[in-house]
């Protein structure tokens, strides 16, 4: 498209995409270059200017990129979450708390910034509304797994395995090729003394994804714990 016509912008901001996502840096500079040199104003292209920037490890321009977005276009939800994890990059975590609820706030369904938002509370220790967020967003999404892994991990924090184990078990009809099921309904069941019921989830997790090295160390540490050294 853009061969045929190199001013559609469109195109253009749909390439910097790609090449991001690609993690092909290089070229998105040489595209953001081109698109800003026919619209310095682009709002889409100082996003893309601060997500390079953030990949490349230059927080603070990341963080100044993606704030001229959103002067240009202050409901740009995904703008909003960007900046979140900018700031979470340069350690601000009340600003990145912030973000993510902006980014909510201008599209209430997007599930990144609530997932973000549930581990800022876990890691406060702030299990209560961690959980019933998360609740909330399997209401409406009940395939976003790592919800599932988040709800559970909240559980277990509160001293509730069984709960967290049952949380888990929800990824294996969701999500049943995910090898992250298995593992987690095994991690579950260990921590309730269910050995040889977490093994067999270890092993099922393996079976999913035989590269899967947390479920393999899992089988190795419980086989030297029996004492069983040549199970490794």
């Amino acid at each position: 498209i853009l061969d045929k016509n190199p001013d559609n912008l469109r195109a253009r901001r749909g390439l910097i995409t790609v090449r991001l996502k690609e993690g092909n840096l290089v070229e998105a500079r040489k595209e953001l270059k081109t698109l800003f040199a026919k619209n310095p104003s682009d709002v889409e292209g100082h996003f893309h200017q601060g997500r390079l920037a953030l990949q490349e490890g230059h927080t603070q321009e990341a963080i100044q990129e993606v704030l001229q977005a959103l002067k240009l276009e202050p409901r740009f939800a995904e703008a909003h979450y960007t900046l979140g994890l900018a700031y979470l990059r340069d350690g601000k975590v009340q600003q990145a708390r912030q973000a993510f609820k902006e980014a909510l706030n201008t599209a209430p369904d997007s599930v990144a910034p609530a997932l973000r938002l549930a581990e800022l509370d876990l890691q406060a220790g702030a299990y209560r509304p961690a959980i019933e967020s998360l609740e909330r967003l399997l209401a409406k999404h009940p395939e976003a797994v790592d919800a599932y892994i988040l709800l559970g991990s909240a559980y277990l924090k509160k001293g509730d395995p069984g709960k967290a184990t049952e949380v888990y078990r929800k990824i294996l009809t969701q999500a049943p090729k995910d090898p992250r099921g298995p593992y987690f309904v095994g991690g579950g069941l260990r921590f309730q003394g269910k050995r040889a019921e977490a093994k067999k989830q270890f092993e099922a997790a393996l079976a999913l994804a035989p590269g899967y090295v947390d479920a393999l160390d899992q089988l190795v540490t419980m086989a030297f714990t029996e004492k069983q050294p040549d199970a490794e």
